[in-house]
């Protein structure tokens, strides 16, 4: 709450404060210099009051306030503080305004200038009035380095806003990713748990042995998984061996062991697959296995189908047990962070593909995707 609020009296202040300062100059130096008559008073409060909107308008501020400077010269001797103004108008044109509006902020300034000093002189000195009319590069120059600084500046926040984004996006990437791994590898971990428990407690230490057997690989294999995403942050992208259907026998295995039976049936070469769409179409079978070892019951049977061809590669994964509840099946994944079915779909959607997820007849749970091979 501070920062914001201190950029706004900091923006007010500067849009505030020349007007201030100046409209206190030109009270005092007409009190005690130049009474001005009503018309040279309002030119003059113009002239000040102008610079108040010379950030927002900075090209019409010049014209206004060069206008202003003319006409008093023209019926009298200078005012410093509406010369003053003029300076300041001049710096915020060249600052301000865009590259053209610019360079026409600084080609009228010249020429106010140039006009003020022959009003000024009944007989006109071409070398005087060129010197006199020289202060008015003392603005332009200010204000050409002080552009040039916040352009630099521009383009900086520019940089970290886009490297911050990068970061974020990378980081929500590596929070998917860990919760594909550990989710998936936690619901095998606790189905085997339960099992080696009821054998320890019907004295099947052979039984027993087993589920700890795989409750232990499946540890050792998160892991090396966690392992691999930390690496990531310090090894290119391109060093990176991403997970891919090439592994899918051994994500499936792993569901086996936990005791569900897998019928896994493939079409087209799995080989061709760009990296992406390969990691994606993973992923989206590790999820949907996940869900089924939570919700689908020990007596479910599972079906997982990959078909590559017509440009695409469909996936779908079904099985015949009790599935989550009705109300669970349309916001499964969303209080896990995003990360189940709205997740899925949104790391399809990532492809330009479809994602279908719902109850099948007569029960059980089936999940569909495609993903294009090649954008759309």
């Amino acid at each position: 709450m501070a920062g914001p609020r201190a950029g706004r009296t900091a923006s007010v202040l500067a849009d505030a404060g020349p007007v201030l300062v100046l409209g206190a100059a030109l009270v005092v130096e007409t009190l005690s210099e130049r009474p001005l008559r009503p018309l040279e008073a309002v030119l003059a409060a113009t002239a000040v009051l102008a610079l108040a909107l010379r950030r927002s308008h900075p090209v019409a501020v010049v014209a206004v306030v060069g206008t202003a400077v003319v006409a008093l010269l023209a019926s009298g001797p200078p005012l410093l503080a509406t010369n003053l103004a003029l300076l300041v108008a001049a710096g915020s044109g060249v600052v301000h305004a865009r590259r053209r509006s610019a360079v026409t902020a600084v080609v009228g300034l010249a020429v106010v200038a140039w006009t003020g000093g022959f009003l000024l002189d009944d007989t006109p000195d071409l070398g005087s009035d060129a010197v006199s009319s020289a202060w008015i590069a003392v603005p332009l120059l200010v204000g050409g380095v002080m552009r040039r600084q916040a352009s630099r500046t521009r383009a900086a926040e520019e940089e970290s806003r886009a490297a911050a984004a990068v970061l974020r996006a990378e980081r929500e990437r590596i929070a998917r990713e860990l919760h594909d791994v550990v989710g998936h590898t936690l619901a095998v971990v606790v189905l085997h748990s339960r099992a080696g428990s009821a054998a320890l407690r019907q004295g099947d230490e052979t039984a027993a042995a087993e589920a700890l057997a795989v409750v232990e690989t499946m540890g050792r294999d998160a892991l090396a998984d966690v392992r691999r995403l930390v690496a990531l942050e310090q090894t290119p992208a391109d060093e990176t061996a991403a997970p891919g259907l090439s592994q899918l026998d051994a994500l499936v295995a792993r569901v086996r062991r936990a005791g569900l039976p897998v019928v896994v049936g493939v079409a087209g070469d799995l080989t061709r697959l760009p990296p992406g769409v390969d990691a994606a179409a993973y992923r989206l079978v590790q999820e949907a296995l996940t869900n089924v070892v939570k919700h689908a019951g020990p007596d479910a049977h599972v079906r997982v189908a990959v078909s590559v061809g017509g440009g695409a590669v469909e996936l779908e994964v079904e099985d015949d047990g009790a599935g989550p509840p009705a109300s669970e099946a349309g916001a499964m994944g969303a209080a896990a962070g995003g990360h189940g079915l709205v997740g899925m779909a949104e790391r399809v959607g990532l492809y330009g593909g479809r994602f279908e997820s719902g109850p099948r007849a007569p029960h059980g749970f089936r999940v569909r995707a495609e993903l294009p091979l090649a954008p759309a």
